[in-house]
C-alpha cells in the first residue's frame, strides 16, 4: 500500500515538473499550435493583401518578451521590400510593418547607412589608418518628411520617403551631402595646433578614398586608462562642417568650435538643471 501511495506521489510531482516545463517553454518559445495558427495567418495575409507579388515568408518566430509571434517577409526581387508581421498567440493578425518600413523608405535609407559606413570603416580599419581610436564610424542623416522641420534634424537631412527603393547610389557623394563622421582620437599631444593637424589628415584620406561626409565630431582625448576613470582632459567638437577642414587658419577654427561645443554642453546642462533640480546631466 505504503509503494502504491510513493508512486502515486511520484507521478504526480512529476506531472507537476512536466507542467512547470511546458509553462516556461511555452512562455520563452512558444508552442506547436500558435506557430502554425500564427504562420497560417501570414500566408492568408499575403495571399489577400499582397496578391501578385513575390512576397514570401522567410522566418517564424517567436518573441517571449512580447509574447506574440512574428513573420519575417521578403522579396527576393527586391533587397529594400522587407518588413514584418506581427501575430498574437491566437494567430490574430496584430501589425503589418509594410507601410513603416517599405512605403516610408526606412529600409532603403537603412542599406545605404550601411553601405556608407563599411566605407568609413574601410578606412579607419585600414592597416594605414596613423591615428589609435577609440570610435571611429560614419552614417548618414535621414529623417521623415514629418520631421524634416523639427530643430533637431540636420538641415541636410535625407528624406527617407524620396529615396528610390533598390536604388543605386554614389554612396561617396551621399556621403558629401548628408554623412557625417564621428572619431575620438587617443593622443599624448591635447593641443588645438594637434586636432587641426588630424582632422585635416583625416579628410585627406577620406577624400582619397572617394569617402565624402558633411560634417565631422571630433574628440581628441588621452589613451585610455588601465584603471579608473579618464580626465576631462582633450577636445571635444560637435558638427565641425567638412569645407572648413583645410590648414590655413585651421587651429583657430578648431579653438572657436571647441568654445561653442563646450557653450552648447553648458547650455544644455542648465537645462537639465531647470529640469531636475538637484542634479547635474554630466
Amino acid at each position: 500500500m505504503k509503494r502504491k501511495i510513493l508512486k502515486a506521489a511520484a507521478a504526480v510531482i512529476a506531472l507537476f515538473l512536466t507542467g512547470i516545463l511546458l509553462f516556461f517553454a511555452n512562455a520563452f518559445m512558444g508552442n506547436p499550435v500558435s506557430r502554425a495558427l500564427a504562420k497560417r495567418t501570414a500566408e492568408k495575409h499575403l495571399e489577400e493583401k499582397y496578391a501578385g507579388t513575390d512576397y514570401e515568408i522567410e522566418s517564424v518566430g517567436y518573441d517571449f518578451k512580447a509574447t506574440r509571434y512574428y513573420a519575417h517577409i521578403i522579396s527576393p526581387a527586391s533587397p529594400d521590400s522587407s518588413f514584418t508581421l506581427y501575430l498574437g498567440m491566437n494567430g490574430k493578425l496584430i501589425t503589418d510593418t509594410y507601410a513603416d518600413y517599405v512605403l516610408s523608405g526606412l529600409n532603403t535609407a537603412l542599406r545605404l547607412d550601411r553601405e556608407y559606413r563599411a566605407a568609413a570603416d574601410y578606412v579607419f580599419d585600414s592597416p594605414g589608418f596613423p591615428f589609435e581610436c577609440e570610435i571611429s564610424y560614419g552614417d548618414l542623416e535621414f529623417t521623415s518628411m514629418e520631421y524634416a522641420a523639427n530643430p533637431d534634424v540636420k538641415p541636410y537631412a535625407l528624406i527617407t520617403e524620396e529615396l528610390i527603393r533598390d536604388g543605386e547610389y554614389d554612396i561617396g557623394a551621399l556621403g558629401a551631402q548628408a554623412g557625417k563622421i564621428v572619431i575620438y582620437v587617443n593622443d599624448t599631444d591635447l593641443s588645438a595646433e594637434n586636432a587641426a593637424k588630424i582632422m585635416i589628415k583625416i579628410r585627406n584620406l577620406m577624400d582619397s578614398a572617394g569617402v565624402g561626409f558633411k560634417e565631422m565630431d571630433f574628440m581628441l582625448w588621452p589613451p585610455k586608462p588601465l584603471e579608473g576613470s579618464r580626465t576631462d582632459e582633450g577636445i571635444y567638437i560637435l558638427g565641425f562642417p567638412y569645407e572648413d577642414i583645410y590648414e590655413e587658419g585651421m587651429t583657430d577654427r578648431v579653438i572657436k568650435a571647441w568654445e561653442e561645443t563646450q557653450a552648447y554642453f553648458r547650455e544644455q546642462d542648465e537645462k537639465y538643471k531647470e529640469s531636475f533640480p538637484g542634479k547635474t546631466g554630466n
